[in-house]
Order: structure tokens, then C-alpha cells, then sequence
């Protein structure tokens, strides 16, 4: 709603697709849009966009053990069964894409200053938070954040890194669909600091499996990646 009155609006559209030519044994597939509309103050419609969302099909035969793969849990079998059922499911595509961007910007979280029993300068530790991948699918969004700690000393009014920071893991932020598991794993975390201290570089990589829960027969996706950042000292 803008001013009082609408703006654009989001529905769900489906339109029946042509015998999928993967496989004779699936008769229709359906796929869905999510379609958003764009109104005028008038009221009138200047702009439709539509984003796919997945695609789920139905076959006739599914009492045929063959056809197994291709039919949701509970139809078929041995002993014959309804057919052309899919599974109630809040993504009604297994193999869904998840859109995938980089994340927000890093920053450091600190703790109170203290000061070195040894030299008397200023120092304090601090967690270092990167969302470093952004997920978005349909209407909800996640992060995967690393989290990296480290301690500073304060020399001639300019922090530097006492030694190297400690990777710690990664977490989750957001909300994922509840049908959909999204887990992200580090699989090396190698950080190293300038000559000076004044600077560092974490590289981390990772992966991301990927699984609609709903669908049992559904095989996780497996994603790795490497990412780098750059740690600057906080001010």
C-alpha cells in the first residue's frame, strides 16, 4: 500500500506445461509463477513481473515400481495406488533454485578496553561478523555469517592486531522456508596478517547443502565456494 491505496500486489499463477520430454512415464507438469502486479494511483495495472518458483508433475502409473523415482511418498506401489498425486509441499519444486547474492557489509563487535600488563597500552577483543552469502527464496531470506575473533593493542593512537585472529564458525541469520533446509559448513579457514599488523586476510571455504525436506526422495544439493575479506582493525 502506498498513500492509502495499492501498490502492487503478489499472487501465485500456475499454467499446465506440455508431457515433460525427460521421461515418458510423467503425463503433466505444472509450473508456478510468482507473479507481482504494479498499479498506478488510478488504480491501473503499468507493470507485471513473474519469477519462477519451481514446477511439480503428476503421472498415471505409479503402481509401476519403474516409475518409483518420479512419485511422491504414500502413491503406488505393489499393490496399486491413487496416481497423478503430488506430496503437500510449501515448494513444489525439488530442484528449486535459491537466489544467491553477496552479503552485507563485515563488521566488528568489542568488548570494554583494558590495557597490557606489560607496555600499559589500550587493548580489547572483538568478534568480527561477515555475512558473507545472502539467500533469498520466494518471500524469505538467510545469511550464513562467519564469525572471527581477535585481540588489539593500541599503539601511537592506531590499533593493531596483537596476533592472528581465531576463526570460531558460521552461523545462520533469517528465516528459511520450513519445508527447505539450508546448512553451510567451513571447510578451511586460513587467515594471515600484514608485515605490520595492521591488517589481515581470511579465506574461507565452504559448503552449502541444500535439501527440500518435504520431498523424502529428494537428493541434498552440495555447493563449495571460497570467499576472502579483508579485516581492518576497528577504529
Amino acid at each position: 500500500m502506498k498513500n492509502g491505496k495499492l501498490s502492487s500486489l503478489g499472487i501465485v499463477k500456475s499454467k499446465i506445461d506440455a508431457p515433460n520430454t525427460v521421461s515418458v512415464r510423467v503425463n503433466t507438469c505444472t509450473v508456478y509463477w510468482w507473479v507481482t502486479e504494479y498499479f498506478n494511483s488510478d488504480g491501473e495495472i503499468i507493470r507485471v513481473t513473474e519469477q519462477y518458483i519451481g514446477m511439480v508433475c503428476t503421472n498415471d502409473d505409479c503402481a509401476d515400481p519403474n516409475n518409483a523415482m518420479l512419485c511422491p511418498d504414500g502413491v503406488g506401489g505393489s499393490g496399486g495406488g491413487t496416481g497423478g498425486e503430488s506430496e503437500s509441499c510449501c515448494i513444489v519444486d525439488p530442484n528449486v533454485q535459491i537466489s544467491v547474492t553477496k552479503g552485507s557489509e563485515s563488521e566488528w563487535q568489542c568488548a570494554g578496553e583494558g590495557a597490557d600488563p606489560v607496555s600499559g597500552n589500550p587493548t580489547k577483543s572483538c568478534i568480527h561478523k561477515w555475512s558473507f552469502q545472502h539467500n533469498h527464496l520466494l518471500w524469505y531470506s538467510w545469511d550464513f555469517i562467519s564469525k572471527t575473533f581477535a585481540d588489539f593493542e593500541k599503539i601511537s593512537g592506531d590499533w593493531y592486531f596483537k596476533s592472528a585472529p581465531t576463526f570460531q564458525g558460521v552461523t545462520t541469520s533469517g528465516q528459511l522456508p520450513a519445508c527447505v533446509s539450508s546448512t553451510c559448513t567451513s571447510t578451511s579457514a586460513n587467515i594471515s596478517l600484514g608485515t605490520n599488523r595492521r591488517s589481515g586476510t581470511l579465506l574461507l571455504t565452504y559448503t552449502i547443502e541444500t535439501k527440500v525436506t518435504c520431498f523424502s526422495w529428494s537428493q541434498p544439493r552440495y555447493d563449495v565456494s571460497t570467499v576472502e575479506a579483508t579485516l581492518i582493525p576497528p577504529a
